[in-house]
């Protein structure tokens, strides 16, 4: 998601391929396996679960993943907001 991720290559790539290709950035899931911090480019000991939160960077904020999958319970402190539990 760091818009040089798949998420954004593959679109480039298709529309390489064929001018006319509508497969976007919204088309292609993404998953990080056992996120850590550091993973996220967190400065804390918290996962960032977006990227861009500052009023200069808004227009390319974006959520680092689609999914977070952890081979086991993460400890809740280290998520700043629980979803779906």
């Amino acid at each position: 998601r760091y818009f040089g991720g798949i998420a954004s290559r593959l679109p480039r790539v298709c529309k390489y391929l064929n001018e006319d290709s509508i497969v976007g950035a919204e088309d292609v899931t993404s998953i990080l396996l056992n996120p850590t911090a550091q993973n996220t480019l967190s400065a804390s000991r918290y996962l960032r679960l977006v990227i861009g939160t500052t009023p200069e960077t808004i227009e390319y904020q974006t959520k680092v993943a689609d999914y977070l999958w952890f081979s086991n319970m993460p400890k809740v402190n280290m998520l700043p907001r629980l979803m779906n539990p």
